[in-house]
């Protein structure tokens, strides 16, 4: 899985990989302060430069 932050105007940016573990993920990383709604999309291993998956979750900030 792959966290998203959000801004306002709606351009999602990676904030990392989650890491999972049986029904557990976690994943550290520093929110912008921009950052409107963060999103979970499924992605590839490696990661994606853009969301390539439709969003599992959003968690509004704001």
């Amino acid at each position: 899985y792959q966290l998203w932050t959000i801004p306002a105007d709606g351009t999602p940016r990676s904030a990392g990989m989650m890491h999972t573990s049986g029904e557990r993920a976690e994943l550290t990383t520093d929110l912008t302060g921009d950052a409107a709604l963060l999103a979970i999309t499924a992605e590839p291993s490696n990661g994606s430069v853009q969301p390539t998956t439709p969003i599992l979750a959003r968690i509004p900030l704001r």
